[in-house]
């Protein structure tokens, strides 16, 4: 059984608490900058690049890996902040205490029942993000068999060349390579992911993308379970980007997407302890025809969004 550990906060005179709050509303402002940044820059790719027109429909790739870029450097050279006999400090922040009873009562939940979904859904194939499950649906299966086994070989060839890091999600990581189901689609993206990632990048961080289209939690369970992450594959970094599919196509509820992106990173963690795991945020995403982030699904992402950042700030070796 994999369980993440949860201590509840037992300071009594507020002085920590209030040192915490602090720290995480600095560290929320400076992601914004970095955020700000990285959309002047696009806007001016976008307009000078002609490579960078061929992705107009994929800027979040490219804020991806820009944000990689100026944030691996130092996340490589960074040293344990907590105890590595326990992995939650002992002046523990105060968004975890919140995050310890959403993640409690979610994991009691999914040992009594079998309904993940939200329950205004009818349409809902939501399952156990603690359970793997190759392809979403029967009908896929073949066709994302040939996009996992796509992935196996790569990780097989790659144990030689030794990448500081995986980038490992869903369609969003997958599009790196040029592929959707393991077919190639996107010619000029996967020249871009070459160029700053395989090809002696100057940067100086090599990289591996494995995605598949329409992953959830349960398929990438899956996937690191069956072949994705051997003994013989090292990296110093492991990027998760997942959630998005399990809350939109899934329709699954923010507290199982929480409880899965967490398995998940224990899993690599458990088997890869000297490894940084990175998780990326939710992208924006509107369950509206006008784009605007507004409703549900907005307010679904931003919830797991800010208890993924208390969890990668109270937890050693997640960032």
């Amino acid at each position: 059984n994999i369980v993440v550990p949860l201590v509840a906060n037992n300071d009594t005179d507020g002085s920590s608490t209030a040192g915490a709050d602090s720290a995480l509303r600095k560290r929320r402002q400076r992601n914004k900058q970095r955020l700000h940044s990285l959309e002047i820059a696009l806007r001016a790719q976008e307009e000078d690049s002609a490579t960078t027109t061929c992705l107009g429909d994929s800027w979040r790739f490219v804020a991806s890996v820009l944000l990689a870029s100026v944030m691996i450097a130092p996340l490589l050279l960074k040293h344990s902040r907590f105890s590595s006999t326990s992995p939650w400090p002992s002046d523990l922040l105060p968004c975890a205490q919140d995050l310890h009873i959403s993640y409690s009562i979610t994991w009691e939940k999914m040992r009594k029942t079998t309904d993940y979904c939200i329950q205004s859904r009818q349409s809902c194939d939501c399952t156990s993000p603690l359970v793997p499950k190759a392809a979403v649906s029967e009908s896929q299966l073949k066709e994302w068999n040939t996009a996992f086994h796509r992935n196996v070989d790569l990780v097989k060839n790659a144990s030689t060349d030794e990448p500081d890091m995986i980038l490992l999600g869903d369609s969003i990581t997958e599009h790196w390579q040029g592929t959707s189901m393991g077919r190639m689609k996107y010619p000029d993206i996967h020249k871009v992911y070459q160029s700053l990632f395989r090809d002696k990048p100057k940067n100086g961080i090599t990289g591996l993308a494995l995605g598949i289209s329409g992953d959830r939690c349960p398929q990438v369970l899956y996937r690191l379970q069956n072949g994705e992450m051997p003994t013989s594959l090292g990296p110093r970094v492991w990027w998760l980007l997942i959630g998005t599919d399990d809350l939109d196509s899934g329709e699954c509820t923010p507290e199982s997407v929480l409880v899965g992106i967490i398995n998940l990173v224990k899993e690599i963690s458990t088997h890869n302890p000297e490894t940084i795991v990175v998780i990326n945020s939710i992208l924006p995403r509107s369950g509206d025809e006008s784009g605007k982030l507004f409703g549900n699904l907005w307010n679904d992402i931003m919830w797991i969004n800010d208890r993924m950042e208390c969890y990668a700030q109270a937890v050693d070796r997640v960032e």
